[in-house]
């Protein structure tokens, strides 16, 4: 049965002083409360969610106002939430108040509902004098360049590509974000008056200098991360065959539907490398094997797209550590190993993967 909510936490406050703690069932799961904290405040979204993400404050008014009132909402702190909603992610969702109980919130849904099928009219504010030059169009240029223009200011997007995005464009595989809704949201921006300038290389097509000449009076460098780390290992590039993923996914992007070949090694844990593993088998390799040197649970890759990796043929090899490329005369013909294991070092959380003696493979 059911009693007042008051009484309810009367009775749980009883039994937790002269117990310690209480323990409740609920859907046959057995919770147990240390101690009674009732605090007035929204139970759906814990305190982790990422700084200038609206959804702490206004879920309710995304899911009761409608997904145009959404939209307005979530375009107030970011120009993305089609994109957001396809590819954060998603910390407020691992921390959320309600997982251990019957599953979290899925504000990465429903940002994407409110991105995909809410409507806004954006009109330009009033011009402002200032001009200012944003130099890339990844997620931050453009984000910055929503916020300038909502305060007047006359922005230009500078892109060496020919098209905007950055690493959403060209890092992102398409089947987990698709092109149009980078381009719908870009749009909106455009909306705004900003404009972007394509096939423009700082330094190259246009320099600093010329800029101030040109009357901007402000920049922003938003240039982004486009290269990857390198294993270290011996003749790692020595050949044509080892690709940085970041690379690889790049070149798929820009038109280069080559495969790989027929059998393919990502080495890596994280969404990248995911990303990575799920294109080449979209370029007809016909075994994809991820060698990751921790274990599954402390991949860094959502779970999510473990999942559909997993389903979709891809093998995991866990606990090795890439030793040595393997080739000859130019062609490469393996990888040699370490096996790992983890230990615990201190002041740090996550356990340290270290090669086992004599476990080469």
């Amino acid at each position: 049965g059911s009693i007042p909510v008051d009484e309810a936490l009367g009775v749980y406050a009883t039994i937790g002083a002269e117990r310690g703690a209480l323990p409740y069932d609920i859907g046959g799961v057995v919770y147990k409360v240390d101690r009674l904290d009732y605090q007035e405040r929204l139970g759906f979204v814990s305190r982790v969610v990422v700084t200038g993400d609206p959804s702490q404050n206004d879920l309710d008014r995304r899911i009761q106002s409608g997904l145009n009132d959404a939209l307005e909402v979530l375009l107030r702190t970011s120009p993305f939430p089609a994109v957001c909603g396809r590819v954060c992610p998603a910390p407020c969702m691992a921390s959320c108040n309600r997982r251990d109980l019957d599953g979290s919130v899925n504000v990465r849904e429903l940002e994407r509902l409110a991105g995909d099928q809410g409507t806004v009219e954006l009109v330009p504010a009033e011009r402002r004098p200032e001009r200012v030059a944003i130099v890339g169009s990844g997620p931050a240029g453009p984000t910055a360049a929503g916020e300038l223009a909502k305060t007047g200011h006359e922005v230009t997007v500078f892109e060496a590509f020919d098209k905007p995005g950055g690493m959403l464009r060209f890092g992102i595989p398409p089947y987990r974000l698709p092109r149009e809704v980078i381009d719908r949201e870009v749009a909106m921006l455009e909306d705004l008056g900003v404009t972007f300038a394509f096939n423009t290389r700082f330094g190259e097509d246009v320099t600093l200098e010329a800029l101030k000449t040109d009357g901007f009076d402000a920049f922003f460098f938003a240039i982004g991360a486009h290269h990857s780390f390198k294993l270290g290992v011996p003749e790692e590039s020595d050949f044509t065959q080892v690709k940085q993923a970041v690379d690889f996914l790049r070149n798929v992007a820009l038109g280069d539907r080559q495969g790989p070949g027929k059998h393919a090694v990502v080495i890596g844990g994280g969404n990248v490398a995911i990303d990575a593993a799920r294109t080449c088998l979209r370029l007809g390799c016909e075994s994809v094997t991820l060698a990751y040197r921790r274990t599954r649970s402390e991949m860094p890759a959502d779970t999510e797209e473990v999942e559909q990796a997993e389903e979709e043929g891809i093998r995991f090899e866990f606990l090795n550590i890439p030793s040595e490329i393997i080739g000859s005369l130019g062609q490469l013909e393996g990888l040699r190993c370490l096996k790992a294991k983890l230990i615990s070092k201190e002041g740090q959380d996550r356990k340290y993967p270290v090669a086992i003696e004599d476990s080469e493979y």
